[in-house]
């Protein structure tokens, strides 16, 4: 017989597949430096990259595909151009990513440091589209440069 704390607790907590669904719901994120150095992989990074065996401790070695490395590349040089230009503020770049029946929306992020341009950083988030078709996701990475909110771009 449970108790009145334990059947509170069990009823507050989520479940397992509450938990596995906010997890397969999380994004993916990669940050990489100026110069192109990985700072940081989350997990569900490595997930969605095809790379989920990887430790969770010590150096991790990541293979990025085609369209990540493209994304990069394209947020490398649009950061590298405002930075030449004077422009400091935040931007984001979009590209959806249809594979297998797969539907991933890679968002990146270039993130200038007026202080220090060696300091300024790339984030690539990588988001699972389920249930959306190709034309829906299209529609979401249609436009390029974005003005981001900050704050809403590191939460």
């Amino acid at each position: 017989m449970e108790t009145r704390n334990s059947l509170e607790e069990s009823l507050s907590s989520p479940s397992a597949m509450q938990k596995g669904a906010q997890v397969a719901s999380s994004p993916g994120v990669l940050v990489f430096s100026r110069t192109l150095q990985i700072l940081h992989v989350n997990r569900r990074a490595l997930e969605l990259t095809g790379q989920s065996r990887q430790a969770t401790t010590g150096p991790v070695s990541v293979m990025l595909s085609t369209p990540l490395i493209e994304l990069r590349a394209k947020v490398q040089e649009a950061l590298a151009s405002r930075t030449a230009s004077g422009v400091w503020d935040p931007f984001e770049v979009r590209r959806a990513v249809c594979d297998l029946g797969s539907r991933v929306l890679l968002r990146g992020f270039g993130l200038p440091d007026r202080k220090a341009s060696d300091r300024s950083r790339i984030i690539i988030v990588l988001e699972e589209q389920a249930g959306l078709q190709e034309e829906d996701i299209a529609e979401q990475a249609e436009g390029q440069f974005y003005p981001v909110n900050l704050e809403e771009a590191v939460a």
